[in-house]
């Protein structure tokens, strides 16, 4: 028979994120209980979002933080092409 078959299934979080670091520590919280595992995409933050997830890794199941590859060097290039589009108008 065709695939359900008791297996484990491992829950995780896609966790989109651009300058949100106030607002990752209570929404990582609210997922650890509910998942297995969460992993933050960093749309070119520059608040610090990427690092405040990897300070919540152990405590609330962070298992990768991943950067988008557009985004500009760290000391300040050209604008980026976020991953997800300006879909928030930022």
């Amino acid at each position: 028979g065709g695939g359900g078959g008791g297996g484990f299934k491992k829950l995780v979080a896609l966790v989109p994120v651009r300058d949100e670091a106030h607002m990752l520590p209570s929404c990582l919280r609210a997922l650890a209980p509910i998942v297995d595992a969460t992993v933050v995409l960093d749309d070119c933050s520059t608040d610090g979002s990427a690092a405040v997830a990897q300070a919540l890794a152990a405590e609330c199941k962070v298992e990768r933080v991943e950067r988008s590859p557009n985004c500009p060097a760290e000391d300040g290039g050209a604008g980026a092409l976020p991953y997800w589009g300006d879909e928030a108008g930022h």
